[in-house]
């Protein structure tokens, strides 16, 4: 008899995606629903939460910044806070901001794991300047 893998953690998929047996939307489970969860929680822009204004690091007000090694590190440093602060089921390994001048843009590597979860993750973001 196969052993089911116990799901630590769920989420709705924001695509709205429908499932292919039942209609229903799509569910994510466990890294694919932290990655999604931290998405969110990086992409926040001032004013999506209404009573927590601190939840908003201004990532896409960094985006008009002079691309240098300077908000690089700003960039890491508010990524890494942002994370500690709104996403305790994740243990930040590493965080590597590399900026990509042809392309108007930062790429986003953040290593980590998750609480429950054995393997280390890693996600990749790519912020650009879109008006």
């Amino acid at each position: 008899m196969g052993q089911t893998q116990e799901k630590f953690y769920s989420d709705i998929d924001l695509t709205f995606n429908t499932h292919p047996m039942n209609s229903d939307i799509s569910v994510l489970y466990d890294e694919n629903s932290v990655e999604q969860n931290m998405y969110n929680v990086l992409m926040a822009n001032n004013g999506d939460a209404k009573f927590h204004p601190e939840r908003c690091i201004g990532i896409r007000d960094m985006l008009f910044e002079p691309i240098n090694l300077i908000t690089e590190n700003q960039l890491q440093i508010k990524i890494e806070h942002i994370l500690e602060m709104w996403m305790p089921r994740v243990n930040v390994i590493n965080i590597d901001v590399h900026s990509n001048e042809n392309e108007d843009g930062y790429k986003i590597f953040i290593t980590y794991t998750t609480i429950n979860i054995i393997d280390e993750q890693e996600t990749t973001l790519f912020l650009d300047r879109i008006r």
